[in-house]
């Protein structure tokens, strides 16, 4: 038998609630200011937002209606030869505490103590080996595509690292965010979170939890496991992909009758992980969190 481990969103209680972590206002290299970005994004109908300016905690004067705003800051430094670019991004700080700056260390001692959630930001673009993708031991989380990386040098989507690191047995999510620096970055890649109620305690919980799926536009709207056979169902896609490791996994792929909107997946006994990749006509892309694959030899 085969067993999940991992919190399936699709299954949990509450709502979906859409939401980007990481944009840049005029605070750091942003283009528009905090309050002009904070109502650009609950005008595109998100939820929740994260201004996660450069080196400072952004506030913004007037939250629009219906809009949570997610305090947050973006570290980064530069190490190596060649250069790596480590950036974390974190949400939850605590009031009153300065930001970090410094290497690597410290920027990783700053989130442990402070943050509620964290993140690795664009690792293609950072230029990080696989390896070092997995390296911070408590940060568990990274950005699978990254929009303004991809406009500026095509670099935005990190599915190989993301790949090597969970078939070396580690496991990791992944978010879709805009990295907002222009107002042509707006709405590109978000994530869809599962919660009961629209507060910082329960979209933090959330995140922790991997309640969430990563999208640049399709939908991912069920995903169940009945008798070792993973199904999904999605908005209607090119193609439904199961990545599963290496030399595992398997494609369905719209037909002249028409696109695909459902997919299923038999594990074979000896998978570490199955993630859900859609793609829709026009190249746009959807993500689930890591299923965890745990087998059991025989009995129910």
């Amino acid at each position: 038998m085969t067993e999940l481990t991992f919190e399936n969103p699709f299954r949990a209680p509450g709502r979906w609630w859409r939401g980007n972590l990481h944009t840049h206002t005029t605070r750091s290299d942003g283009e528009l200011s905090p309050d002009e970005t904070a109502a650009a994004y609950r005008s595109l109908g998100y939820d929740f937002l994260a201004i996660t300016d450069h080196g400072c905690v952004t506030g913004v004067s007037e939250v629009p209606e219906g809009l949570l705003l997610l305090p947050g800051v973006e570290h980064g430094t530069v190490e190596g030869d060649p250069p790596r670019a480590w950036h974390l991004v974190s949400v939850g700080m605590t009031p009153g505490v300065p930001p970090a700056g410094g290497d690597l260390a410290t920027l990783h001692a700053w989130v442990r103590e402070h943050a509620v959630f964290s993140w690795l930001a664009h690792p293609y673009w950072s230029n990080l080996s696989e390896d070092e993708c997995a390296s911070l031991d408590d940060v568990r989380t990274t950005e699978i595509y990254n929009a303004v990386c991809e406009r500026c040098i095509d670099r935005g989507c990190s599915d190989s690292a993301w790949d090597y690191v969970l078939d070396s047995g580690v496991r990791m999510n992944a978010i879709a965010v805009d990295d907002a620096h222009t107002t042509g970055d707006f709405g590109r890649g978000w994530i869809m979170l599962r919660a009961g109620r629209l507060d910082r305690d329960a979209v933090y919980d959330a995140l922790r939890r991997g309640c969430f799926y990563a999208t640049t536009g399709p939908e991912i709207r069920d995903l169940v496991l009945d008798d070792d056979v993973l199904r999904v169902s999605t908005s209607p896609a090119r193609s439904v992909r199961f990545l599963a490791g290496n030399l595992r996994g398997a494609c369905t792929w719209a037909t002249d009758a028409g696109p695909v909107d459902s997919a299923e997946y038999r594990f074979t006994g000896d998978e570490r992980y199955v993630r859900v990749l859609v793609e829709d006509a026009a190249g746009r892309r959807a993500w689930t969190n890591p299923v965890y694959v745990e087998h059991n030899a025989g009995g129910d």
